[in-house]
């Protein structure tokens, strides 16, 4: 088998955390692409650059994969829509997603989540609004694939195991290349910061913590020398991040 190369592309995010880095795997029949980043102008324009490093256009990614529900992964995943990119996603998180696009259902069940955790009302409205702000950087899309624990995913001729990681995000997902050893982490392991971790207001996930705890003792158990996380440095050593 030919081993996959993997390529970082850091796209600008507008937080506090202020980057994301996503993932291009290299394989025999071309290129993928882990995760999207925001749809920022910005991003955008990093991404085709980045692209282009590698010789090759947007249009051109045999399969874009998204670890997670966050937007920050997933943000430009209408344009790959656009431009016929296969998408797959943790079939979890999209049925969070698809109930998030409905803008008022959502946005009713965060604003009631917010006050039973006793958030004054000043703050579920400023809340609301950086809801309603971040989904102007996060258009509606379609997978075309849906992925499950265990399952496995070719991307760009590589054969990926997909690995379910519950506590940041209720489907969270690893991808685990078992002959490399190499695993691309979205946000399940960072290297300087901590994974957030929450309850969501759709409640998906009613205990996130215990999950995380648990994400983090399977993945533990699991041989990896590369690790790939979606913030922050490549991890060279895992033990450094306990």
């Amino acid at each position: 088998m030919t081993m996959p190369k993997v390529h970082r592309i850091r796209l600008p995010l507008p937080f506090k955390l202020n980057h994301i880095y996503v993932h291009v795997v290299e394989g025999p029949e071309g290129f993928s692409l882990v995760d999207t980043g925001l749809d920022l102008p910005d991003s955008r324009r990093l991404l085709k650059a980045g692209l282009a490093e590698l010789g090759i256009e947007a249009r051109e990614l045999k399969h874009v994969f998204l670890s997670h529900f966050h937007g920050d992964h997933w943000g430009l995943a209408h344009w790959f829509n656009e431009l016929r990119v296969p998408l797959t996603m943790p079939r979890i998180d999209w049925n969070a997603l698809d109930r998030w696009f409905d803008q008022p259902t959502a946005d009713a069940l965060s604003a009631e989540n917010l006050a039973e955790m006793g958030a004054p009302p000043a703050i579920v409205e400023k809340s609301l609004r950086g809801i309603g702000a971040m989904r102007l950087s996060c258009p509606p899309f379609k997978p075309d694939h849906l992925v499950d624990d265990g399952d496995t995913i070719s991307l760009s001729g590589v054969e990926f195991s997909v690995i379910c990681t519950p506590g940041h995000s209720p489907g969270h997902c690893c991808l685990y290349q078992e002959e490399k050893k190499m695993a691309i982490l979205g946000d399940h392991i960072l290297p300087e910061i901590t994974p957030h971790i929450a309850v969501d207001s759709l409640e998906l996930l009613p205990d996130p913590l215990t999950a995380y705890r648990k994400s983090l003792e399977r993945f533990r158990s699991i041989a990896v020398e590369e690790n790939w996380p979606s913030h922050g440095p490549q991890i060279l050593d895992r033990k450094s991040t306990r």
